[in-house]
């Protein structure tokens, strides 16, 4: 009798006319599966194959990669869309300071060095709130996320809270005149998000103690509201520090 291609025939004694009994019946080729030795496995049957994109149609809840759904197989319930902002930041967090003198401002290069904080650009200092308003009004603003942290003295903090007051709101009515400063970009992202800018926190520096009651007090009753975002007050290097670690 003549096996299937590849099909070698069983150990042993071959059956002859000789044999009693009645020969036994031929094998078909579709119910041989030949003992093999796979690969990370013993003798027996090869794995079961990965399942393909129809028999995962058949699972309850699954879900199928587009590219693997076939032109008329049953449509998968498609996850709610989600809108990306115009603008994500790819580079990291970045560090603002603004302040006319900065006793830190020649060590900003290695000052957030052992708290685990990776900046994804370099530091920049603005001596006036005036730079940093035309640097924040060139950035974008809407439906974003917000990247930049921001540093500043006791006398750069209201012009500045003041800046990204109009940077949310689009009126800038109250800013002081600056021929320089551009006009503000045109909000992205769609409607109905609260808009950001480029900063979600402050820092106020605490230079003499006799501040401290004075910027707490503006803080809480002006300073929230007007930017509608995180404002803390640093005590000393350290703890300066310390809350810019945290804010990242």
């Amino acid at each position: 009798t003549l096996l299937p291609r590849g099909v070698e025939p069983y150990e042993g004694t071959t059956p002859s006319s000789s044999s009693t009994g009645p020969p036994p019946p031929p094998m078909s080729q579709q119910s041989y599966v030949p003992q093999q030795r796979w690969e990370g496995h013993g003798p027996g049957p090869p794995p079961v194959p990965p399942m393909s994109a129809s028999m995962l149609m058949q699972w309850p809840g699954a879900k199928v990669p587009s590219a693997h759904q076939q032109p008329h197989s049953q449509t998968v319930t498609s996850l709610p869309q989600v809108v990306e902002s115009e603008w994500t930041p790819s580079s990291g967090p970045q560090l603002l300071w603004c302040e006319a003198v900065t006793a830190e401002l020649d060590e900003l290069p290695g000052f957030l060095n052992g708290t685990g904080v990776r900046l994804g650009e370099e530091p920049l200092h603005f001596d006036a709130p005036t730079k940093f308003s035309r640097w924040l009004f060139e950035q974008p603003r809407g439906n974003i996320m917000p990247s930049a942290v921001l540093v500043s003295g006791w006398r750069e903090t209201k012009p500045c809270a003041m800046a990204i007051r109009a940077a949310r709101s689009g009126e800038v009515g109250q800013l002081r005149p600056d021929a320089r400063r551009p006009d503000l970009r045109q909000l992205s992202g769609s409607e109905g998000f609260e808009v950001q800018v480029a900063v979600h926190t402050m820092i106020i520096t605490l230079r003499t103690p006799d501040q401290r009651d004075r910027i707490l007090s503006w803080v809480e009753q002006e300073g929230n509201p007007m930017t509608n975002m995180k404002i803390e007050v640093a005590c000393d290097a350290e703890s300066l520090r310390q809350l810019v670690a945290a804010a990242f």
